[in-house]
């Protein structure tokens, strides 16, 4: 993957396939709308269902993260999606959300692969400063 983030160029290389069916991946969900707006996270799932956790939150406006809670708190304006139907809803978000799996993890030694994308997770937070304190939305790393 190539991706480009403010002053610098950052290049991906994911070991595995990176289909939605991936597991155990670091991911950043860009924000298409927002300026600069990006959330990373990690799931031990695959990533279409860790996927459909995120936009099942952002439906049933559930602040289960920081990304659902981005969206739920400009649902009236930024982040307007029509919910009337699954299938609507599901375009007006690919029109919000653009996501990248940025990382296939394997447990480190001594570690749980929970522990281990914690760890990955938290790295890449920091990496491309996607914490509050560089206006980002993850709220620790």
């Amino acid at each position: 993957f190539f991706f480009f983030f403010f002053d610098f160029f950052f290049f991906f290389f994911v070991k595995k396939s990176n289909t939605m069916l991936g597991k155990n991946v670091i991911y950043l969900i860009l924000d298409l709308k927002c300026s600069d707006i990006f959330y990373i996270g990690y799931t031990t799932d695959c990533m279409a269902t860790r996927w459909r956790n995120h936009k099942s939150h952002i439906k049933k406006s559930i602040k289960s993260c920081e990304l659902a809670s981005h969206f739920i708190n400009l649902a009236s304006s930024t982040h307007k999606l029509d919910k009337s139907s699954p299938t609507q809803f599901t375009l007006d978000l690919k029109e919000h959300l653009s996501i990248v799996l940025i990382e296939c993890v394997s447990p480190q030694a001594g570690l749980d692969i929970e522990a281990t994308l914690k760890e990955r997770e938290d790295y890449w937070q920091g990496a491309l400063k996607s914490t509050p304190l560089f206006g980002g939305i993850n709220k620790t790393f």
